[in-house]
């Protein structure tokens, strides 16, 4: 019988006879009377096989049911009832909590896994493993299709005698460490071994992928073969386990380990032994006389067995080679004179064939020529300018001009105008790699070159590159020069270091966006852009080191801001403004932690966080702080001052100079909720919390006045605006008032304050305020209506708050009278009677809930005044009266009134502000330099009219 693990590739031994067995041996009936569980996330499952070899059935575990997001175990051969082990096949993903292998000393009793998924895009993820670190791992996993992600959580081994993972094709992407050896002693020393012979295997972390190598005995190998490849993120230094052993391509393969810095991987892939190649052919860029690299031919059956071999080189332009006269399987290039020269090995092999390998370019510059500042590689996008470069030389050249060579179209190019320039300025219009370097004809004839620059040139649409500061040349942040790579910041990721000049300081006068920020441990970084020009951050921001912000706006504009440690510090000052999406004061959401660094904001600066900060540590004072002193402000979403009040509560929130508190008030104007410093002995308001009451009402409970004696305070009166910057309007009855219930005659958010008034006759303003929140009902139209007799109008009422009437009566009075009249309706809108003439007012009390009592609220007034018939000037002035633009700045017209009017303004203390009389009709403009709400008064012959406005 043929075996199923053949056709699978199953690495097995031939000792042990399984018989694949289908779903589809199994009848339509069988089908339906199996169970159908779904496990709980978590639950232990062990596999039996009772039915198929379908990973996925839930009759094949025990107990019976999915085993996706579950713990599953593939024990022995001998506790499998059937000879059925697991396949992963199918074009659905799969991902389970646990997976684990069972290990026996006998290879014949391990149950094999397969992975054969329908394609690479399908996916078995296991996602983490026990308390052993999941001892023995996959000892007898193969992958044959489908992509393998085997999480960060823990270790996965491989690290027992005859433990193997066999990849034949797919994807397996590692993000934790791979152990090959159990790193015991005595008779239990094991080790396992990874076969590849097809497909690729990544490595995501960062750190030394494959421990615990056994170096001194047979295992713990990693064998590639084929078209089998490794991955690696990083630069991994490797090359020892490949000359050891460790890592090998069997008796038929050499393996290859190549370094991309561009991508920033490495690369192992395996090579047939009779390859005859250079192992680093990598360009090298070189000065005359300078020794380079050595290189080094890859030790294959083709090198180790050769009867003869030599290293050579040809001049560029040239089609023969001169020998170098050195013979081993390394050479180390150096030349006396600048030009481009390629190398090449040729060998006599065993079988008396010349054999050639690839050319290697080495790049030699005159020390003739300098170029500054000289990189030997640099980024920049089409079109765009990175920084201009300026020759030097040695001794005056006949002539000289700046060139470059497409690596590409192999061609060699003049820059425009560049003949006899010192300093250019290189600009590419194609995407590609350029070599840019200077030519120079010297007095005894010799054409030599600069050591060459490689300019890599990407579309200007090019973002995201991951950018390292290490100051070589300055402290300026923008300056490509300061990072490795070297490049725009434009659109990149930065990491800002403690390395070279420091700290890395941002200035200019033009908003500038970078993807991605990290100030690092113990590195510094200033940002202090010109008044009103952004820094803008799209992408995180990890602030592990000082990030100082001390002019212009720095708008971290997506995801979080995260100040992790407890080294983390953010300093906002001078007038700078910091615009935060979602900031994050530690690295755990346990408040706990120890963890979490600190925001400090003095002088004029400012922090608006679009969220709540998060992630407090409440484990000491000295994590998770936000300090805030001077005449700064941090600024909240929304009304969030019990937020706030509970981290002043906590210490979580405070000022760092001695003598000042925190205080905290909702500015209604930007719907956010402003901190700031105050002198603690300075005149205030002993408790600001903020209550919800009714127009014309007295506040539930009374704020009281302090410290008035040490500041010299002999006469107090209460004022309240609409703003927290006023202005501020009396409230009656409150001189002298050290405790006072306001009843604020406007709705919305108003805010109160106390203004006292010293012996030498200096006004002094409380240094906190409150915000309360005014229920008012509103009537529209609101605004005197003029009407002919029997036009009707409709009246209606809203009610601020987001609250509703539980009922509502309207009352209606003749103009002059004292009382209204007894409820003439009880409906949401009313339609009062224009069939009488003359003129009357209306009001609505509504029934509304506050703090969980029912209040009877009154509305302002609306006045309309029917006429039987418009036929005087001063009666259709009246009825045209208009005011534009309401709300305004301060500059506003009256309008609709024919032949000589004047105009009052009149503010909410009955003072007179302005005062006009206008000879024409028609338009007239009014200006006053005052905020607030304002009566406006026309005359007009016997007719006077009024209306409101608004001054913003």
């Amino acid at each position: 019988m043929r075996k199923f693990y053949d056709d699978l590739n199953v690495h097995r031994p031939a000792t042990r006879n399984w018989v694949r067995k289908t779903m589809g041996t199994l009848g339509v009936a069988a089908l339906l009377a199996l169970p159908a569980q779904v496990v709980a996330q978590g639950t232990a499952m062990s596999w039996t096989g009772a039915s198929n070899t379908n990973f996925t059935y839930d009759a094949n575990w025990n107990p019976a049911g999915t085993p996706g997001g579950n713990s599953l175990t593939v024990p022995v051969t001998t506790s499998v009832t059937s000879n059925n082990y697991p396949v992963i096949s199918g074009s659905e993903n799969i991902s389970v909590y646990f997976l684990e292998n069972a290990y026996n000393a006998d290879p014949t009793l391990i149950t094999p896994i397969v992975v054969d998924l329908a394609s690479n895009d399908v996916s078995l993820s296991i996602n983490r493993g026990n308390t052993s670190k999941i001892d023995y791992g996959m000892c007898g996993l193969t992958i044959n299709k489908g992509t393998v992600n085997f999480g960060k959580d823990g270790s996965w081994r491989w690290d027992e005698n005859n433990s193997l993972l066999t990849v034949n094709g797919g994807v397996v992407n590692f993000n934790g460490q791979v152990v090959l050896w159990n790193n015991k002693t005595g008779a239990a020393l094991g080790s396992g071994q990874i076969t590849i012979n097809g497909g690729t295997v990544k490595f995501a972390s960062t750190l030394e992928p494959i421990i615990r190598f056994n170096e001194t005995r047979e295992g713990g190998q990693i064998i590639i073969k084929g078209d089998g490849k490794v991955f690696y993120r990083g630069n991994w230094d490797c090359q020892s386990k490949i000359d050891n052993g460790c890592i090998n391509g069997g008796s038929e393969y050499s393996i290859l380990k190549t370094y991309d810095a561009a991508t920033g991987y490495t690369t192992l892939s395996a090579l047939p032994s009779s390859t005859f190649l250079i192992k680093n052919a990598d360009r090298q860029l070189l000065t005359a006389g300078a020794s380079g690299t050595a290189l080094e031919m890859l030790k294959t059956a083709r090198v180790t067995g050769a009867k003869s071999l030599v290293w050579k080189y040809r001049e560029e332009g040239a089609v023969t080679y001169t020998s170098t006269g050195v013979t081993e399987a390394t050479y180390t290039p150096s030349f006396a004179n600048s030009g481009v020269y390629y190398v090449i090995c040729e060998a006599v092999d065993a079988n008396d064939v010349v054999v050639q390998s690839q050319e290697v370019e080495i790049n030699v510059g005159s020390t003739r020529i300098s170029v500054s500042p000289y990189f030997n590689q640099q980024y920049i996008r089409v079109n765009g300018v990175l920084h201009p470069k300026t020759a030097s030389f040695t001794e005056t050249p006949v002539s000289y001009t700046w060139k470059s060579f497409n690596r590409d179209t192999k061609e060699y190019l003049e820059f425009d105008g560049a003949a006899g320039q010192l300093t250019v300025s290189p600009s590419f219009t194609s995407i590609g790699t350029y070599d840019v370097f200077v030519e120079a004809t010297f007095n005894d004839g010799r054409v030599e070159r600069s050591s060459v620059m490689v300019y890599y040139v990407e579309a200007a649409s090019t973002t995201g590159k991951d950018m390292i500061w290490n100051g070589l040349f300055s402290t300026d942040g923008f300056y490509s020069g300061n990072y490795a790579p070297v490049s725009p910041t434009f659109k990149n990721k930065l990491t800002i270091n403690g390395s070279g000049n420091v700290p890395a300081t941002f200035t200019g006068s033009v908003n500038d966006t970078i993807n991605a920020l990290t100030v690092a441990a113990g590195a510094s970084m200033n940002l202090s852009m010109n008044s009103g020009v952004v820094f803008n951050v799209r992408g995180e921001v990890y602030v592990h080191g000082t990030l100082n912000i001390t002019s212009g706006i720095a708008h971290f504009s997506s995801n979080f801001t995260r100040l992790h440690s407890a080294g983390s510090l953010l300093n906002v000052s001078g007038n700078a403004i910091a615009i935060v999406q979602y900031m994050k004061m530690g690295d755990s959401d346990t408040p706990a932690s120890t963890n979490g660094g600190q925001l400090h904001v003095t002088d004029n600066a400012r922090v608006y966080n679009n969220m709540v900060p998060d992630r407090i540590s409440t484990k000491d004072p000295s994590y998770s702080m936000m300090y805030v002193d001077d005449n700064a402000s941090i600024y909240f979403p929304g009304n969030s001052t019990a937020v706030v009040n509970t981290r002043i509560a906590d210490a979580k929130i405070a000022c760092a100079k001695a003598g000042y508190v925190p205080a905290v008030v909702y500015d209604k104007s930007i719907d956010s909720t402003r901190i700031y410093s105050r002198l603690a002995s300075g005149f205030a308001i002993e408790n600001v919390t903020s209550q919800i009451v009714a127009q014309n009402t007295e506040t539930e409970a009374a704020y009281t006045l302090t410290n008035l004696e040490s500041n010299d305070i002999q006469a107090i009166k209460w004022y309240y605006g609409t703003s927290l910057n006023g202005p501020w309007n009396e409230l009656a009855g409150s001189d002298n008032q050290l405790t006072y219930k306001p009843a604020v005659p406007v709705g919305g958010t108003v805010y109160v304050v106390a203004i006292g008034t010293t012996s030498q006759g200096v006004q002094v303003m409380t240094n906190n305020v409150v915000a309360l929140d005014v229920i008012a009902v509103t009537l529209s139209p609101a605004s005197q209506q003029v009407l002919v007799s029997g036009t009707p109008v409709d009246l209606t009422y809203s009610i601020n708050g987001g609250l509703t009437a539980q009922d509502v009566a309207w009352y209606e009075k003749i103009n002059g009278e004292v009382d209204y009249n007894a409820p003439i309706s009880t409906t949401a809108t009313f339609t009062p009677s224009t069939a009488a003439l003359g003129e009357r007012i209306y009001i609505c009390l509504a029934n509304v809930e506050i703090n969980n009592v029912v209040t009877t609220v009154e509305s302002s007034e609306a006045v309309v005044k029917v006429v039987e018939v418009i036929t005087s000037v001063e009666e259709k002035a009246s009825a045209q009266l208009s005011v534009y633009p309401n709300p305004s700045k301060g500059q506003f017209f009256v309008d609709g009134i024919e032949g000589e009017y004047s105009v009052e303004v009149i503010d909410m203390k009955g003072a007179i502000v302005y005062k006009n009389h206008f000879t024409n009709g028609g338009a007239q403009e009014v200006a006053i330099d005052r905020k607030g709400i304002f009566t406006v008064k026309v005359v007009s012959g016997a007719d006077v009219k009024t209306t409101r406005v608004v001054v913003k």
